[in-house]
């Protein structure tokens, strides 16, 4: 499957076989205690191309600032893949996979919205959105309870952040192109309703099972 969400059980997986079995990744990975990893380094890549592409778009490059941004993001679709291949998935991968959307989330909309390239409405929703998913999971966590990302919360991901540089790329040449600009308008308003489409079910399943019983609750 192409996309491949980083979901772990308790126990990484080179802890799943015998230490003479492992492979070099594995080995890497049990030494440094998961942190070292082929997924965890293209986690971490695609965070500085996202972060270096917001702060071109931060400081008036524009496009190169897109370029950057969507191929740090592009990233994101790769390293639960690779981690899967390699056997290395790990809670700790996971975790960082999942920290990184969020600081990655923060950050666009932040400047995009300093920059007034992105409708506020869309920066408010997208938001909104990032915000109950991040209560949720933050209550999750001190009931015990472990959340995973959802297939629904990866599109999410996805979507938002192509609704978001087309939003940024029609107000960037709408002054030349204002025929185009209005397309990719269109088309950005369209990839935002199915971000909050896709949000809405994540962010049902993720307060689901935040709120779930545990199993001492349970009488």
């Amino acid at each position: 499957m192409f996309m491949n969400l980083h979901r772990v059980d308790k126990k990484p997986d080179w802890e799943l076989i015998n230490s003479e079995d492992r492979s070099p990744f594995q080995r890497i990975a049990a030494k440094s205690n998961g942190f070292i990893t082929p997924g965890n380094g293209i986690t971490l890549a695609g965070g500085a191309l996202v972060a270096a592409g917001l702060e071109d778009i931060y400081n008036g490059h524009t496009y190169r600032g897109i370029g950057l941004a969507t191929a740090g993001r592009f990233a994101d679709l790769f390293d639960g893949m690779v981690a899967h291949k390699t056997g290395t998935k790990s809670a700790k991968g996971e975790a960082l996979d999942a920290g990184m959307d969020k600081l990655a989330a923060v950050g666009a909309l932040g400047v995009l919205a300093v920059k007034e390239l992105v409708p506020i409405q869309a920066i408010g929703l997208f938001g909104a959105q990032n915000v109950v998913n991040a209560i949720a999971t933050a209550i999750a966590k001190k009931r015990g309870t472990e959340i995973h990302a959802s297939k629904s919360g990866k599109l999410n991901t996805v979507y938002q952040w192509v609704s978001l540089g087309l939003f940024t790329l029609s107000k960037s040449i709408e002054p030349q192109f204002n025929g185009a600009s209005k397309v990719l308008e269109a088309a950005a308003y369209g990839t935002e309703v199915l971000a909050l489409g896709y949000g809405a079910v994540a962010s049902a399943g993720y307060i689901k099972d935040a709120a779930a019983k545990l199993p001492e609750e349970i009488k």
